[in-house]
């Protein structure tokens, strides 16, 4: 969304092809899932996010002070609708794409809504799609999972590579109706107890999670630990599935299916398994759409790894930024019981990711914008976050149209 703004902002006409019937992805009223970005829950209070996802989160406060996740939808698609140059395609997904000599020439999609098929042109494609699924149509190089320590010496990557990635998750929401309500479990739910749960955060509390991944108290104003926040009526992002399947995108429906019996059965521990002062709580919302976390990585001119990140590398040709941690999670999500759920590799300060990371290096005329742009797995962990997407994707839209205007291809800019 925000690379389709800022190059209709910069003269470039603009296509945005949407799979959903509404824009923003994860932060969207299908997932619920709030923005987080460098500032790290406010422990790196002097890093923010700035451009056009600050014009989206700033209307949003005025607009909408409690939060109502469908005026946050309409704030967002408002703001690309109603933009000079940018044409919207909701309901519409990419079936395939034509190259020719490294080039893409054309895609094709179909809008499921109005039984449509189109034909789309264009001098220059981003592939904002989070799997990478425009790069792979077309043929660009692409990268599952971690690399082995030795490919770029990174210190916390595993000995030898492999093919797990983060998990995906279903969110839910609650609300307090002032007086006891039962909550009965559906007989496919799975039973959690409090052993099973152990490492996993479900009352009301505050933590931090320090370096490698183990928590900590929580020290107000404490830098280089993660603040994690979890409440009775919203979460929890380690309810997660999908890390050691075979395939998490062909395997999606499946990861679904069981994740709504954890998220059931999550709840049913709380209401029902000891005393979490739940009693008068009772589910409003629970989300039938998972969120990934991870899934392909398109390979571009540059690999950003977990060295340039530690050292707060900054670039010659940096075109965006990010603080977040490089957050690994355990490949059995939920199910691994005797496990934290996520090693976080802290790091002071900020770090900048270069221009040649959005574009690929296989295609002449594809760029890429979220969290499928070209890193290691392990600073994987840290751009995937929706407010350093959000910066990366403006740049990327910016030099898109900057390109078109120059009449050159994107690595010229």
């Amino acid at each position: 969304m925000c690379a389709a703004i800022a190059a209709a902002r910069n003269g470039a006409h603009t296509a945005l092809i949407q799979n959903r019937s509404m824009v923003g992805g994860n932060a969207s009223s299908e997932i619920r899932m709030h923005v987080v970005g460098a500032n790290c829950h406010n422990s790196k209070p002097n890093m923010m996010e700035t451009g056009i996802l600050l014009e989206l989160l700033l209307e949003n406060k005025h607009r909408n002070p409690y939060h109502t996740f469908s005026v946050w939808d309409t704030i967002m698609w408002e703001k690309v609708r109603w933009q000079e140059g940018l044409d919207l395609y909701l309901n519409t997904c990419l079936e395939t794409a034509e190259t020719e000599d490294g080039i893409i020439r054309s895609i094709c999609c179909f809008q499921n809504s109005t039984e449509t098929r189109f034909t789309f042109t264009g001098d220059i494609f981003i592939d904002a799609t989070g799997h990478g699924t425009l790069g792979v149509l077309a043929g660009a190089t692409t990268r599952v999972g971690s690399e082995g320590r030795a490919e770029f010496n990174e210190p916390n990557a595993p000995e030898t590579p492999n093919t797990d990635t983060l998990g995906n998750s279903l969110m839910f929401q609650a609300v307090d109706r002032g007086e006891p309500v039962e909550f009965i479990r559906p007989e496919w739910a799975y039973r959690f107890s409090e052993e099973d749960l152990k490492y996993r955060s479900h009352v009301e509390s505050v933590r931090s999670i320090s370096d490698g991944g183990k928590p900590t108290e929580y020290e107000d104003g404490a830098s280089n630990k993660l603040p994690e926040f979890y409440n009775l009526d919203s979460g929890y992002w380690w309810i997660e599935l999908g890390g050691q399947y075979d395939d998490i995108i062909a395997q999606g429906e499946e990861i679904r299916d069981e994740l709504a019996r954890c998220v059931y059965g999550v709840w049913d521990h709380i209401k029902n398994v000891s005393d979490h002062g739940a009693q008068n709580y009772d589910l409003s919302w629970v989300g039938f759409i998972p969120g990934f976390r991870e899934s392909r990585r398109l390979e571009g001119q540059y690999i950003l790894t977990e060295n340039d990140v530690r050292a707060n590398r900054v670039f010659e040709d940096a075109v965006a930024y990010g603080g977040w941690p490089m957050d690994d999670h355990v490949r059995g999500g939920i199910m691994d019981f005797d496990k934290n759920p996520s090693r976080c590799f802290n790091f002071e300060g900020c770090y900048s990711i270069p221009y040649r990371c959005y574009i690929s290096k296989d295609i002449g005329n594809l760029m890429m914008a979220g969290r499928d742009i070209s890193t290691s797995k392990m600073a994987y962990g840290s751009i995937r976050v929706m407010g350093t997407c959000a910066v990366g994707g403006q740049a990327a839209g910016t030099a898109a149209a900057m390109a078109i205007r120059y009449g050159i291809q994107p690595p010229k800019v």
